[in-house]
């Protein structure tokens, strides 16, 4: 038997293994994780952008004097 033969059966187990872990165990093992973070810092991505624009709306309403009340909140902060 070829010496390299066992180091690829080897990567091959550990590979598949690891892909199986990843497919079963879904939000708790480490690619669940991932997967949750990368979904939370997309909600505080949109969060971020919705407060933005309704700051650069109350600057420009008072910047141009526009009587009360000011524009409305949007839902997406909340």
């Amino acid at each position: 038997m070829p010496e390299w033969l066992p180091t690829i059966i080897i990567a091959a187990i550990a590979a598949s293994g690891a892909w199986f872990t990843a497919r079963v165990t879904g939000r708790t093992g480490s690619y669940g994780r991932i997967r949750d973070l990368e979904s939370r810092v997309d909600l505080v991505e949109r969060r971020n952008q919705i407060l933005w624009n309704y700051n650069r709306q109350l600057i420009d309403h008072i910047y141009q004097g526009t009587p009360p009340p000011p524009p409305a909140m949007p839902n997406g902060i909340i």
